[in-house]
């Protein structure tokens, strides 16, 4: 188990990296407040599962493929955050 120092370290370390996160994304503008990277990773996938379903429903395929590649790009702001994180505690406590 983590001392308490430690704790608090990584707590503000992964705060820090959310404030980040969600500036470089103009998300705090955008929704009046900041998200912490589990509402920041939902959000982009709740987003991919509704382009998704919007592919399902246009008939042109130049717009399917429009959503198709918003769709992944969600996806892949979704799993991003979590990776940041990932490096960030692996550089911050070897």
């Amino acid at each position: 188990m983590l001392d308490t120092q430690k704790q608090r370290r990584i707590t503000r370390l992964v705060d820090k990296l959310e404030r980040i996160a969600t500036k470089a994304l103009g998300l705090s503008e955008l929704l009046g407040q900041p998200m912490n990277s589990s509402e920041f990773r939902n959000h982009h996938e709740r987003e991919a599962a509704r382009l998704r379903t919007l592919i399902a429903i246009v008939s042109t395929p130049a717009l399917k493929e429009r959503l198709l590649e918003q769709a992944e790009e969600q996806e892949r702001l979704a799993e991003d955050v979590e990776d940041l994180i990932k490096v960030i505690m692996r550089a911050s406590f070897p």
